[in-house]
C-alpha cells in the first residue's frame, strides 16, 4: 500500500474517533428535548466507538502516518464529553441531583478535567489512575434507580474524590486478570444494551444484577492497588 493511501487510512481512524462528537451532538440534543432513553442510546453508541477505535489505530499505525496530530488529545476531548459534561447536565436537567445538592455538579466536572490532564491516567501496564471519569455509566444507574437527590449527590461526590486517589483501575489490557475482566464486561455490556431497550421499563432485579460486574471491576482495582498486585 502507498504512503498516501495509509496516510488516508489513518485520517479515516482519527475520523471515526471523531464520530462520537456527533454522538455527543445527538445527545445533548436528547438533554434539551427531555428524552432519557436517546441520551443513553446516543451515550453508547459513542461508548462503542471508544472502545472500537484504539485496535484499528494501533493495527494501522496512526502515530506513524498523521505524526503531526495527536489522536490521543482528540480521544480525550471526545471522552469529556460524553463521559463527563453530557452526563452532569443530564443530572442536572432531569432532576438527579436538585437544590444544594447541585453545588456537587461543577466538582465532577473539575475533578474529572484534573483526571484527564494528569500524563499517569492511563499508565504504560495498562491500567487507568484514579476513578475514570466513567460518569455515563454513574448516572445511568442513579437515573433507572430513581436514586434521592442527597443519595446521587453524595454518590457523584463520592466518585469526584476518587479521581485524585491513585487506585490503579482494571481494563481489557491489564496484565491482571484480562480475559475475566474481558469476559464479564462484554456479559455486562449485553446486560445494559438490553436495560437500554426496556429503559424505565427494565425490572430492577435486572438493574441491580447488572451492578455485580462495576463491582467487581471497583473492587479488585482497590484490591490490587492496596496489596501492590497490580504490578504483577
Amino acid at each position: 500500500m502507498s504512503h498516501k493511501l495509509k496516510t488516508a487510512r489513518a485520517w479515516l481512524v482519527h475520523a471515526y474517533t471523531a464520530a462520537g462528537l456527533i454522538a455527543a451532538f445527538a445527545a445533548l440534543q436528547a438533554v434539551l428535548n427531555g428524552e432519557p432513553q436517546i441520551v443513553f442510546l446516543w451515550l453508547g453508541a459513542a461508548l462503542f466507538i471508544d472502545a472500537t477505535d484504539g485496535p484499528f489505530a494501533r493495527r494501522w499505525e496512526v502515530t506513524r502516518w498523521t505524526p503531526s496530530f495527536s489522536g490521543r488529545k482528540l480521544d480525550d476531548i471526545v471522552d469529556y464529553i460524553n463521559y463527563t459534561l453530557i452526563p452532569i447536565l443530564f443530572a442536572y436537567q432531569f432532576g438527579l441531583v436538585a437544590g444544594p445538592g447541585t453545588a456537587v455538579l461543577p466538582v465532577v466536572l473539575m475533578a474529572s478535567a484534573y483526571g484527564f490532564c494528569q500524563e499517569d491516567s492511563k499508565t504504560a501496564d495498562g491500567y487507568f489512575t484514579g476513578f475514570p471519569s466513567y460518569w455515563n455509566v454513574v448516572i445511568f444507574y442513579l437515573y433507572l434507580l430513581g436514586a434521592g437527590s442527597w443519595v446521587a449527590a453524595s454518590v457523584l461526590g463520592i466518585f469526584a474524590g476518587l479521581v485524585f486517589v491513585p487506585v490503579k483501575y482494571l481494563t481489557w489490557k491489564s496484565p491482571v486478570l484480562p480475559k475475566l475482566t474481558l469476559v464479564l464486561s462484554l456479559i455486562w455490556g449485553v446486560t445494559l444494551a438490553v436495560l437500554l431497550v426496556w429503559f424505565k421499563a427494565a425490572p430492577q432485579g435486572l438493574v441491580w444484577i447488572s451492578l455485580l460486574y462495576p463491582l467487581y471491576h471497583l473492587g479488585t482495582s482497590f484490591y490490587l492497588s492496596i496489596s501492590g498486585k497490580s504490578r504483577a
